[in-house]
């Protein structure tokens, strides 16, 4: 019995002794190497372990900006943002901060915010990112959208001429005019939008996205002969942009009565630029609804014969097909499928929003979406 106590003793003292070392060797991981394991663990995308290991790297070593920039982003990405802004608005204070480092906390911040829907507080920080960040141009661009997205559009005007010598290209300044026109067009504060939309004229005389606006603008209130005239000259200076206005292009000709000249003109379109996407589907469908359905799988098959594997014209072909069975049923259904498929929305390259088909810069981001 005596043995069997002795026995028990030491394998206690044993475990003990163990643990005690275990820990010892844990809390004395260089904090380096915590930061570095961190940094490895995001790069494979296992979170919970770079959360750990960030805790503990900032923990051992408060001066590690970095890993708490960190630390607070994966708060904010995991659902957190107050802890997120929490962890980033106390990096503020630090008397030692580098300006870089100050710049980055602020960006986190204003994501931060954004995450939380404090406006206000975005809004307010990319005003100061703008004053002290040598990329101001990337925080105005920032600021513009947010504030036209939500139709601030006093408040853009004001951004636009405080920092107006900001942009190096009048033709940017000329874009962001034009989209506060159109939206001050929306509000109905016709007197500002013009005054707006003569600014980017002088700006960039013939710009297209002024063309677009205004096409835009006249035929919402029915000068549709006006904005003919201009779609027309449009399509002159800017073919290459012709799918910018196609939607515009027959709802005007359709309202004007001369909905008939709309074909003509793809098919010159097409001859000058054959691989216009949309111009070609929508050329197939008005030949098929003039009661040429060959004339439209033809336009089909030509880009078939070199991308067969074209999931759009396959889909339009079968439904043009179908058509020629008369196969109600199974057009319907096709038609909705074509739909989803062939119109597909364009997308920021940036920041991956959904773009309207007249975008000329992302109302989300504020990056430039076509040239010039």
């Amino acid at each position: 019995m005596t043995v069997f106590w002795i026995i028990l003793v030491a394998v206690i003292i044993l475990g003990i002794v163990i643990l005690v070392v275990a820990l010892r060797i844990r809390r004395s991981e260089p904090a380096g190497d915590n930061y570095q394991e961190a940094l490895r663990a995001l790069i494979d995308g296992r979170e919970t372990e770079a959360i750990k290991r960030l805790r503990d790297t900032v923990m051992k070593d408060t001066d590690n900006v970095d890993a708490y920039i960190r630390l607070g982003r994966l708060m904010r990405q995991r659902g957190d943002a107050e802890k997120a802004a929490h962890i980033h608005q106390s990096l503020t204070v630090r008397p030692a901060l580098k300006r870089s480092e100050e710049l980055v906390i602020y960006d986190e911040l204003v994501e931060d915010y954004l995450a939380m829907d404090r406006v206000e507080k975005s809004i307010g920080l990319l005003k100061e990112l703008i004053k002290l960040s040598p990329k101001k141009l990337d925080y105005l661009r920032r600021l513009l959208a947010m504030l036209l997205t939500r139709k601030r559009t006093d408040e853009a005007a004001e951004t636009l001429k405080q920092h107006k010598k900001l942009f190096s290209a009048k033709k940017e300044t000329a874009t962001w005019n034009a989209e506060l026109a159109r939206l001050q067009w929306e509000k109905g504060e016709d007197e500002k939008a013009a005054d707006t939309l003569k600014q980017a004229q002088k700006l960039a005389k013939n710009h297209p996205y002024v063309f677009i606006v205004q096409i835009q603008h006249l035929a919402g209130k029915n000068d549709k002969t006006k904005a003919r005239s201009l779609i027309d000259k449009f399509l002159k200076l800017y073919p290459e942009y012709a799918d910018k206005v196609l939607g515009l292009t027959e709802q005007v000709y359709f309202d004007l009565g001369i909905y008939e000249k709309v074909v003509p003109l793809y098919e010159d379109l097409l001859k000058r630029y054959p691989d216009k996407y949309e111009v070609r589907l929508r050329l197939a469908r008005l030949k098929a609804k003039e009661g040429a359905p060959d004339a439209a799988i033809e336009l089909i098959n030509e880009v078939l014969a070199s991308c067969p594997g074209d999931m759009g014209f396959l889909l339009e072909r079968t439904r043009l097909l179908l058509d020629q069975g008369n196969w109600e049923a199974a057009r319907e259904s096709f038609d909705k499928l074509s739909e989803q498929l062939v119109f597909m929305p364009s997308i920021c390259a940036s920041c991956g929003e959904r773009l309207e088909a007249t975008a000329w810069l992302c109302t989300s981001c504020g990056s430039p979406v076509c040239e010039p």
